[in-house]
């Protein structure tokens, strides 16, 4: 395990970025196994199961939520970015509800598309199917941001606390 008291800088900077791709790989894997879990319970899928395998359902619904794992990939270098330039907190929480918003439509229009590519019926690529996707898309896309900011303004202060704690013993 790692010991931040003895951890410089960059040593810490290190430690964030590996503790992100635990959390970003890990985290969408969960979130696979539990979404296919649901799914396949539901007497509905019974049918998609029974005509397509389920092995092909696991791969379509897989590269489906792929292109989310993709979106917040690209969230994770924004944010990044809005924290290096020590953008407001509540600046942050409105780019974050805009570009989940923006990106849920871009999801919701990739699951028709990666539907199309494995030949299974999945909605139809107007208005009214995009917009009953995205409540549930959007809420995944915003709780993964409000995770991320969380997360990252824990680690900062904690970093905050161990420098002071650091001068105080310099001081001392």
């Amino acid at each position: 395990m790692f010991n931040i008291n003895n951890m410089d800088h960059a040593q810490t900077k290190n430690r964030i970025n590996l503790n992100f791709w635990h959390f970003q790989i890990l985290g969408w894997i969960a979130f696979e196994i539990l979404i296919h879990l649901q799914n396949i319970t539901q007497p509905s899928f019974e049918t998609y199961i029974k005509t397509y395998g389920l092995l092909k359902i696991l791969i379509w619904w897989t590269c489906y939520d792929l292109v989310a794992f993709i979106i917040t990939i690209g969230f994770r270098y924004l944010y990044r970015y809005l924290f290096k330039i020590r953008i407001n907190l509540w600046y942050n929480i409105i780019i974050a509800f805009s570009l989940s918003g923006v990106f849920t439509i871009i999801w919701a229009i990739s699951g028709y598309f990666v539907s199309q590519a494995y030949n299974i019926p999945y909605g139809k690529l107007n208005l009214a199917d995009i917009a009953s996707e995205t409540p549930f898309l959007g809420s995944i896309l915003l709780g993964w941001s409000f995770l991320y900011f969380g997360i990252k303004y824990w680690m900062q202060m904690q970093y905050e606390h161990e420098k002071a704690e650091r001068a105080e013993l310099l001081a001392q």
